[in-house]
């Protein structure tokens, strides 16, 4: 079995300067991304004052991604080889699978949250100030 019978493309090399396109384009990405990371590293380090802590959330946020992409990435096989069954085949079935993760992620953070944000009176009910404390 060759290299492209079963692939619904044509190949780089059959087109004119593409090869060089398609380098030229993920090397500009490259030098963008960097610049982007180094300017992140620079704010980092001038508005930072979270030391240690704030590499624990960089490798935090920098693991959550790559799992997140592993998760999409393998579901996205699985359904577009129709392990998942008729229903879901289709390649955006991992982001779908995905984004249902972030959002139950997002509301266990807000009902984690809820206790900590309650209101609490620093007086007892019936101190403070009414109408007839109001002048005029």
């Amino acid at each position: 079995n060759k290299l492209g019978e079963s692939a619904f493309m044509e190949g780089l090399s059959a087109s004119d300067g593409a090869v060089v396109a398609t380098w030229m384009y993920c090397i500009l990405w490259w030098i963008i991304q960097d610049a982007a990371k180094v300017w992140t590293y620079w704010l980092l380090d001038l508005y930072s004052e979270l030391g240690a802590w704030g590499a624990v959330q960089a490798t935090a946020g920098g693991l959550a991604i790559a799992g997140g992409a592993a998760v999409c990435n393998a579901l996205g096989a699985l359904a577009t080889a129709g392990s998942l069954g008729p229903a879901l085949v289709s390649p955006a079935t991992g982001y779908l699978f995905v984004y249902h993760i972030e959002i139950a992620l997002l509301f266990g953070a807000l009902i984690a949250l809820g206790p900590l944000v309650r209101v609490r009176r620093s007086t007892p009910a019936g101190d403070g100030i009414g109408l007839a404390e109001l002048p005029g």
